[in-house]
């Protein structure tokens, strides 16, 4: 590494004096990332969170040594990853340029397939000059102007030395405002070097001037002057003068080893441990072509004026430096205490390890802002939230990534997050009854804010065991809840359930005791009343399910009352919708001391004909539930649609022919398949359709009569008279209408 070397002499010439230059060098892997990791203190707005809530954080980070706008990603320890709520600030937004010239690669280092390895470069210079808010002054040259510019060869030099052939470059270069040139190249260093870079070197010519007057001289001389003080600073005060305290380059040089075993990728993912990070140790030659251990014979550079006794005393790098005091230097870079003992990050350390990118780290920018740069503020504010599934401690990581280079991972503060206990409800209170399995869907209720998590290895999932005390000294019923709904981190809790069935054997109120305990041993517990009775009910029974109208037809029904007390006398209301068909009182009692009564029950003989029908009573008593009882009444008079003389004779002409069951069928092509014969509505009016008496028309009528003109004209007996045609048209007719 050297500086530019300058000379106020005329006639020119190159002065030259001790040169250092940077050893990077392949050691032992001993660093496990192979990305840059800063550690740096949690600024929370929250230090704890419960399960099922959000945990909030925000705070500033430095991103220096990310190229382009920086984006963020947070992993949030419980397998999980998210962007951030916000980000703001951190994005490199320099004037300055780095162009690197090629002009020099004779070994084609950067050619044909390592073409692609120039914007590496670009990408690490944009990473590093990126955060520097300098301007410097356009070196044009022309007429009085001029200079000549030389650079140490980044591909050809003596093989045992590190540095190349000083070599001269384009007498007056121009350099535009904000440019620095480099030129870079490579070739077989020696020893275990990967890379030499620093400052070029420069001279002034002697000029001859032509003027008429001391202030035209005056006036030559001036000009020439100015064109010599910005090639050595650039519009940069501080770089004048025999104490430097700025840096003004212009060009430089960077030879890479040719033989080394590269890493040549923009993402340091697929860095391995036997490669050197082609990123890392450009950013290192280049730290030093832009004045970090730059050593002058002639004048007292930045570097060294802050150095003394192999400390650095520069403020800003006390300030970033993870020791006390001032930071310690070994031949113009980083002691290895400072990233072996310390194990302070930082690229500009004699050895940078293989396996391993290590990008500009904040002390190193502070560096170069006590050797006269001046820093653009790389703070990112980051601010995000997360949902945690389960309770425990969690190691948060922040990720930021330059949109061209570089990726920084903050280990932050571990997020601790507490378990919640379930919410259980029970369910209302009931009654039971002694003897009787009490039976309950959603004994018990579970909401708790906690979800699964398969994210981690092994997953986890919510689950809840309970248990039950039904009060009665009985043996405590336990299992697993069901999962009914499975929560997420939108704030829909988990809710499971489970039931409960139990048989009480005796009376009384019981206190039932819910306790539900989740998987991490939080618990809740919750009650409900049950109050147990006895098992009361009445039964009623006909002893015969038909009753007749005729007076000599007696039934009796037994009215029963089953699991109470029965030292006291019970009333048992009757009721039914057919009053006046049955003799049934409104109201019986079972005396005292007894459990039943039987009552005999009497049909109401009237004169109506009517079809059989069913009667339904119902029985009912203080604190019994009501219950009925069914009996089919059988009225004694013939059926008045049916003909009694001669109950086949429909159209009663006192003969059974087809047209009588030709009247029925007709009338069933009127009325429908089934029609019901109600007495209360009309009368036969001298047409008996219903030959079988049940009080409806149906296809079977016709069939009866049919099979009784069948029967008679099988008959010996003399037949009332039939045509054979009528018979079967009969039958015919009817059959069509049944199928």
């Amino acid at each position: 590494m050297t500086l530019q070397q300058q000379s106020d002499d005329t006639a020119p010439q190159v002065k030259s004096g001790p040169q250092r230059f940077g050893r990077p060098q392949f050691g032992p892997q001993r660093v496990r990332y192979r990305r840059s990791l800063r550690c740096e203190a949690l600024e929370n707005r929250r230090l704890l969170a419960a399960e099922g809530s959000v945990y909030e954080w925000s705070g500033a980070y430095d991103a220096s040594g990310l190229a382009g706008s920086v984006s963020a990603e947070v992993r949030w320890g419980d397998g999980t990853t998210s962007p951030p709520t916000s980000i703001s600030g951190g994005e490199t937004s320099s004037q300055l340029r780095v162009r690197f010239d090629y002009s020099l690669d004779s070994s084609n280092f950067f050619s044909g397939e390592g073409f692609n390895r120039r914007a590496l470069l670009d990408l690490a210079a944009e990473s590093l000059v990126g955060r520097f808010a300098d301007d410097l002054t356009a070196i044009v040259p022309g007429g009085l102007s001029q200079w000549q510019p030389a650079v140490f060869h980044p591909s050809s030099g003596p093989a045992n030395q590190s540095r190349g052939t000083l070599v001269d470059l384009s007498p007056n270069l121009s350099i535009p405002e904000n440019e620095i040139i480099v030129y870079v190249g490579a070739r077989d260093l020696p020893g275990n070097n990967r890379g030499v870079g620093g400052g070029g070197q420069f001279s002034f010519p002697a000029t001859d001037i032509s003027c008429q007057t001391q202030a035209e001289c005056d006036q030559q001389l001036a000009s020439i002057e100015a064109f010599r003080n910005t090639v050595r600073t650039r519009g940069e005060a501080g770089a004048a003068g025999p104490v430097q305290t700025d840096v003004a380059p212009a060009f430089g040089s960077i030879s890479f080893d040719s033989e080394t075993n590269w890493f040549f990728g923009v993402d340091a993912d697929g860095l391995q441990s036997g490669q050197s990070d082609f990123v890392s140790f450009a950013l290192h030659e280049l730290a030093h072509v832009l004045g970090f251990g730059a050593i002058r014979t002639d004048l007292t550079s930045s570097w060294a004026n802050l150095t003394s006794g192999g400390m650095f005393s520069g403020p800003a790098a006390q300030a970033a430096y993870d020791g006390s005091g001032q930071v310690p230097v070994e031949d113009s870079h980083w002691a290895d205490s400072v990233s072996e003992q310390l194990g302070q990050a930082t690229v500009m350390s004699a050895a940078i390890y293989g396996g391993v990118r290590q990008l500009f780290s904040p002390l190193d920018f502070a560096a170069m802002d006590d050797l006269g740069w001046e820093l653009i503020d790389s703070q990112t504010t980051v601010a995000a939230s997360h949902v945690y599934p389960d309770n425990g401690s969690y190691p948060i990581r922040l990720v930021l990534k330059g949109s061209g280079l570089g990726e920084l991972v903050y280990s932050l503060d571990d997020a601790s997050v507490t378990n919640v206990a379930p919410t259980l409800t029970p369910t209302a209170n009931t009654n039971a009854e002694v003897g009787q399995p009490l039976q309950l869907t959603n004994i018990g209720q579970i909401n708790d804010p906690g979800f699964a998590n398969a994210n981690t290895s092994p997953g986890t999932v919510e689950t809840f065991q309970y248990s039950i005390d039904w009060g009665d000294g009985s043996a405590v019923d336990t299992g697993a809840a069901t999962i009914d709904s499975v929560g997420d981190a939108s704030g829909t809790p988990t809710l499971a359930s489970f039931d409960g069935s139990h048989t009480y054997a005796s009376e009384g109120t019981r206190t039932v005791t819910l306790e539900v305990t989740d998987d991490d041993g939080a618990t809740a517990f919750s009650s409900f009343a049950v109050s147990v009775e006895e098992t009361r009910f009445l039964s009623a029974e006909f002893d015969s399910p038909f009753i007749s109208e005729s007076n000599d037809s007696v039934v009796r029904v037994t009215v029963q009352r089953v699991g109470s007390e029965i030292v006291e006398p019970l009333v048992v209301q009757i009721d039914t919708a057919e009053s006046g068909q049955l003799n049934v009182p409104s109201q019986i009692t079972i005396p005292a001391n007894q459990q039943q009564i039987i009552v005999e029950v009497l049909a109401i003989d009237d004169s109506d004909p009517e079809p059989t029908k069913t009667l339904v009573f119902g029985f009912e008593a203080m604190g019994y539930p009501r219950v009925v009882a069914e009996i089919r009444l059988l009225d004694n008079e013939h059926p008045l649609f049916q003909n009694s003389p001669l109950i086949f004779d429909v159209n009663n002409n006192g003969i059974v022919t087809a047209s009588d069951a030709l009247r029925i069928i007709n009338q069933l092509a009127t009325r429908g398949a089934v029609s019901q014969l109600d007495p209360e509505i009309e009368q036969p009016n001298g047409i008996f359709l219903d030959t079988n008496g049940d009080y409806r028309v149906t296809a079977v009528d016709a069939l009866r009569v049919i099979n009784e003109l069948s029967r008679r004209s099988g008959s010996s007996a003399e037949p009332e008279p039939l045509f054979a045609a009528e018979h079967d048209a009969a039958i015919d007719t009817a059959i069509g209408l049944l199928f």
